[in-house]
Order: C-alpha cells, then sequence, then structure tokens
C-alpha cells in the first residue's frame, strides 16, 4: 500500500486542529451573543417603569428626559417643534438636534409613547455595547471583549441610563466608535474621516462630548509628531482629513440648524446661565472644583469592581507607559483627560460623566484579561538586571499612587458611612496592605492557568453580585408614576386643554395628545401672565417652588389635582382668568 503524499499529510494532521478552532470560534460567538441577549432583556424589562432615586443627585432621569423628547413628540403630533411656530428657551433640539433627530424617525414609524422613547434609546446602548465588544477585542483579544461586554452590559449605572431616553446614550455610542475609528485608522485617510465626521456628530448629540473629539485630535497629532520621516506625509493626510471631515460637518449643522435658531440658542445661553458651568472668577475656585471632582462623582463608586480594576490598570500603564503598546496608551489618554475635562465643570451630575465610561471599561477589561492569561513578555523581559532598589521604588510609587486613587475615588464612602476622615484613611491603608499581601503571595505562589482562570471568574461574580443586589432594590420598589400620570392626564382633561409647565410637564406628556408647552427658565408672575394669555393655555402644571414665585398669579387658578411623579410633587391648576 502507498504511502500518502505530503500535501494529504499535512491535510490530514491540519484537520483536527481546524475543527477545534471552529469549535472555539462557534463557542466564542454563542458566549458574546447570549451575554447581548442578556443585555437586552435586562434592558427592556420593566421599561416603563420610574428609574431609580438612588442613581444621582440631581435626579436627571426625571427632570431632563421629557425635555430631550417633546420637541420630537410635538413635532409628529401636531407638525411643530414648537408648537406656535417661535423658538423656545430651554428647546435641546436646538441645541443638539441628533437624537430629537433619532426620536422624530421612531416615532414617525411606530407612534408617540414612553415606550417607543425608551426602547430608541435600549436600541442605540445595544449597538454601544457591540461597539465597546469590538474595542476591546481589538485591544486585548477575545476575553478582553467579553469582559468589556460583561461590564457595559451588566453595570447598574449603565443600565438604568441605557433605559432612559436621554442624549447621552447616543454620545456615548458615537463618541466610542469615532474614538475607535481614530484608533485604528491613524495611518488610514478615509477611517480618519470617518471619524471626524462621526464625533462632530457626537458634539451636536451632547455637547460635552466636545472633548472626546479634542482627544481624537490629539492622537492624531502626537502619532504625527513621533513619526519616522517616511511616514510624515500619510500622517499628515490623516490628520488633514479628520479635521477637514469634522469642520465640514460642524459648519453644516452651524449653517442649516443653529443659524436659524440662534434666537432660541441665545435664550437658553442666557436663562439657563450655561457659561457658568465653567465659569470661574479666580484659580482658587478652579483648584476647589477640580478637588470636588472625585468626591461628587457617583459613577466611581457605583462601579467600584470596573473602577478598582481600570484605576489600577491606568496607575500601571502610566509607569511603564514606554512599554505600552498604543491601544493602552489611548485609554489611559482617554480616561485622563475626560477626568480633567469635567473636573473644571460646576455642574456635573452622573449622566455627564458616563461619557467616562468606555475608557474604564475597557482599562478594567484588559486589567483582568491580562491577569488571567499571565503578565508575560515584554513586560517580564530583563527584569531581573534592573536593581533591587529601583524595583522596590517603583512597587512603593505605584503603591502611593493606587492609594491616592482609591482615596479620591471612594471619598463618597466616607459620608455615606459617616466616618471621619482618619478613620476613613486608616481603612484605605488596611485594604492598601491587604491587596499588597494578597498581591505578594499571588506573585509567590506563581498561580497556574487553572487558578487564575477561578480567581478572575471569582472577580466576575463579585462584580455581577454587587451590581445585581443594586438592580434587584429597584425592581423589587419600582412604581410607573410617570405613565401612569401621563395617562390620567389624558382621561381628566378636554381635548381643547392646552398644558403650560417646567420640565416635568414634558416628562408626563407621553402617554396624552394635548399641546405641551415644557418651560425650563424660572418664572416670574409677569412672565407666567404672558405666557399663559400668549399661548392660550388653559391649565398649569407645575412644582411648589414656581407657586411660591407666582403665588399672586397661582391664586386666581384653580387646583384640580396633585401627582406625585418620582420625587417630585407636582400640582395641576386650571386657569380660570387671564390677567
Amino acid at each position: 500500500m502507498e504511502n500518502p503524499s505530503e500535501p494529504d499529510r499535512v491535510q490530514v494532521e491540519a484537520g483536527p486542529a481546524l475543527a477545534c478552532t471552529r469549535r472555539r470560534s462557534v463557542a466564542r460567538w454563542s458566549i458574546v451573543g447570549v451575554t447581548l441577549c442578556a443585555a437586552l432583556l435586562v434592558r427592556l424589562l420593566f421599561l416603563t417603569a420610574d428609574p431609580p432615586l438612588d442613581l444621582c443627585w440631581s435626579h436627571g432621569s426625571f427632570t431632563d428626559e421629557g425635555s430631550y423628547t417633546i420637541s420630537a413628540r410635538n413635532h409628529v403630533i401636531f407638525g411643530d417643534y414648537s408648537l406656535d411656530g417661535k423658538p423656545w428657551p430651554w428647546d435641546v433640539s436646538f441645541v443638539h438636534p441628533v437624537w430629537d433627530w433619532v426620536l422624530f424617525a421612531v416615532y414617525k414609524i411606530v407612534g408617540v409613547g414612553l415606550f417607543q422613547a425608551r426602547a430608541a434609546a435600549v436600541a442605540v446602548s445595544m449597538l454601544f455595547l457591540v461597539v465597546l465588544w469590538r474595542c476591546g477585542n481589538r485591544l486585548g483579544g477575545g476575553l478582553c471583549g467579553l469582559l468589556a461586554l460583561v461590564f457595559g452590559a451588566f453595570s447598574y449605572v449603565m443600565l438604568m441610563y441605557n433605559r432612559v431616553s436621554i442624549v447621552e446614550n447616543l454620545a456615548l455610542l458615537l463618541t466610542s466608535l469615532g474614538l475607535y475609528m481614530v484608533l485604528v485608522g491613524d495611518r488610514r485617510a478615509l477611517m480618519a474621516l470617518l471619524a471626524g465626521i462621526v464625533l462632530a456628530f457626537s458634539v451636536f448629540a451632547k455637547l460635552t462630548s466636545i472633548f472626546a473629539w479634542g482627544i481624537g485630535l490629539l492622537w492624531l497629532l502626537m502619532a504625527l509628531l513621533w513619526s519616522q520621516p517616511a511616514e510624515r506625509k500619510v500622517r499628515t493626510s490623516v490628520l488633514l482629513s479628520y479635521v477637514l471631515a469634522s469642520g465640514l460637518t460642524a459648519g453644516f449643522f452651524i449653517a442649516l440648524w443653529h443659524i436659524p435658531s440662534w434666537e432660541s440658542i441665545t435664550a437658553l445661553s442666557e436663562q439657563g446661565n450655561l457659561t457658568s458651568l465653567v465659569e470661574h472668577s479666580s484659580l482658587v475656585k478652579v483648584l476647589a472644583t477640580v478637588r470636588r471632582f472625585f468626591p461628587s462623582a457617583g459613577l466611581f463608586v457605583k462601579m467600584p469592581v470596573v473602577t478598582v480594576l481600570g484605576f489600577t490598570f491606568a496607575v500601571w500603564a502610566a509607569m511603564t507607559w514606554r512599554k505600552r503598546e498604543a491601544g493602552e496608551r489611548f485609554l489611559v489618554l482617554w480616561l485622563a483627560l475626560g477626568c480633567a475635562f469635567f473636573s473644571v465643570w460646576n455642574y456635573r451630575p452622573l449622566r455627564y460623566l458616563l461619557l467616562l465610561a468606555p475608557p474604564l471599561i475597557l482599562l478594567g477589561a484588559l486589567a483582568l484579561s491580562r491577569w488571567c492569561a499571565g503578565l508575560r513578555g515584554a513586560d517580564q523581559k530583563g527584569q531581573d538586571r534592573v536593581p533591587q532598589r529601583y524595583r522596590l521604588a517603583r512597587q512603593l510609587w505605584f503603591a502611593v499612587a493606587w492609594a491616592v486613587v482609591v482615596f479620591l475615588v471612594f471619598t463618597p464612602l466616607r459620608r455615606q458611612f459617616s466616618m471621619a476622615q482618619w478613620q476613613f484613611v486608616l481603612f484605605g491603608l488596611v485594604v492598601l496592605f491587604a491587596a499588597s499581601a494578597g498581591a505578594a503571595l499571588l506573585r509567590r505562589l506563581r498561580p497556574g492557568p487553572s487558578m487564575r482562570t477561578a480567581l478572575t471568574l471569582c472577580v466576575i461574580l463579585v462584580f455581577l453580585a454587587i451590581e445585581s443586589i443594586q438592580h434587584w432594590k429597584w425592581v423589587t420598589n419600582r412604581r410607573y408614576t410617570v405613565q401612569e400620570t401621563s395617562r390620567e392626564l389624558g382621561m381628566i382633561l378636554p381635548p381643547s386643554a392646552v398644558i403650560l409647565g417646567r420640565q416635568m410637564a414634558a416628562q408626563v406628556a407621553y402617554e396624552h395628545r394635548l399641546p405641551t408647552y415644557s418651560w425650563v427658565a424660572i418664572w416670574d408672575s409677569d412672565e407666567l401672565r404672558d405666557l399663559v394669555g400668549r399661548l392660550g393655555v388653559t391649565h398649569v402644571l407645575c412644582g411648589e417652588g414656581e407657586i411660591a414665585k407666582c403665588a399672586a398669579v397661582f391664586a386666581g387658578y384653580k387646583l384640580m389635582r396633585t401627582f406625585e411623579v418620582g420625587p417630585f410633587k407636582l400640582f395641576l391648576y386650571r386657569v380660570l382668568r387671564c390677567d
């Protein structure tokens, strides 16, 4: 019998390996698919329920959601954004219109309603999770991508805000996609051009996204300055493509949308006092605002596992900057500049800081996946040649930097548990000692792949337990006051009713079809009389603050009903006379 030829033997030997690779690929895709389905399920479950009250001190998920959706609602139902054909102060569709366009298309297709508005946000968040997973795959391989997907899908903060129809969800998608394009396309002009367009759109989806555009510009500029002479022509074309594309896109928005609506934008700036958000009269106030950044940033406290992993890896990567890959440097730059950008804002509710979640999640996923795989290779080459005193100094610097980060990030816990400052410092030192001792023990034991995998699973289980406890607390105490109040208004008011109110009037306008004017600026008596007379208002829906400011006007109105919507109490008045 003849021996098989050499190509036949190679094919026979490669068969089992190819089949094993295919099985692993199928298993990997199956896990990703199951994770995405689970993420979609938990986002759609009880979708019309009220957001939790413990998300943020500002309750922006109540007050701002309606403001971001009222314009598209009015446009679909009445054919006009502002109902009376005049620009409205605090009409956010004039400032960042992209989310308004998305909602307008959704409402046109499936109708107006609370479920539809929030389902649009869920759809956008699912696309964001896909981008997050793809970024993790690109930066650290399949395990990193899966961890990033799990952290983004089941984090309590991300989950709760992804269910609310706010512009930050679209900004998350666009900034993550745009910066991913910058990272992978730093040598391709076409990819840089697309990144410029996407990041310009993100700015007009949420103005605070401008820091992401700046990060992309800085990264491409750094790549040009540090490139070899042979690459500078390509790098220059990439940078110019990015700047040109973003500039033309911004010009399109300004010329076709902002300039015709400049009166509304000016009124928004004046009455909302937007400039005071970043305006400081002295360097002392700037430093005071920066100092309060971490203590007031609830994002980090509500994502403790991801925060510890992400900031630890960021500190370690910054200390070993020259050895780090381009993607790791990019994430550290993204997180550091994002924190610096938001630290100078006087007003920074948690939903603003959601734009810091992608780099934090990706850094945390990188930290865990790299440890699980074993930190081998470039980081340990030549380690024995480093003098002992320098290694000890580097470890001490890392411990101090880690302690400072943990102290800054978790300062709100001191207030939550009523701990004195010295007690909190002592607690931080104990945690630092325990973490250092555990790291030293693991280093001495040299855990094999099985132990590293088991410990990685333990970290994931701790993450899921912490996030699930918060989610379960909301599920068991959920309410539907927004949906119920909106439907009740539609039943008790006649079809000819015209409603005037502040932000919460827009929040409870999803389920009825009555004309609703949402006025966010602070009222006074003369302004209220003018609005009621000019707009033909029949009912005023407001809170106790507006009633106190305009007591003389409300004395001539009749109180019809009182509603409790989330943390707010709303009063419905019928206009009996117009002064």
